[in-house]
């Protein structure tokens, strides 16, 4: 159980992190200084960066379901699964 919380609470970092990439104004010198700023600003609209960081975000979760599904560490298989979840929500709430 403790384990299933900490995998939780590591992926809702990284929607927090996603969220703040996507809030970063862009028309700064900033983005001369760091190299996701760079990455992001080359893929175009802000919604298509969202769509890029968000399908990221969803391979790495589900890759984590596939491999510690595979462990069979069934608390570790089902954390990442509400990861993947709750990252399909998130993503559903911000496009509607």
């Amino acid at each position: 159980m403790k384990i299933r919380l900490i995998v939780f609470a590591v992926n809702i970092l990284i929607l927090i992190l996603a969220w703040f990439l996507l809030d970063v104004d862009y028309s700064d010198k900033f983005i001369n200084e760091n190299v996701i700023d760079k990455i992001l600003l080359s893929i175009g609209h802000q919604y298509v960066r969202f769509i890029f960081l968000y399908t990221l975000i969803l391979g790495i979760s589900f890759i984590g379901t596939i491999v510690f599904g595979l462990i069979k560490r069934k608390d570790l298989f089902y954390g990442f699964l509400y990861c993947l979840l709750l990252n399909l929500m998130s993503l559903l709430i911000h496009l509607l």
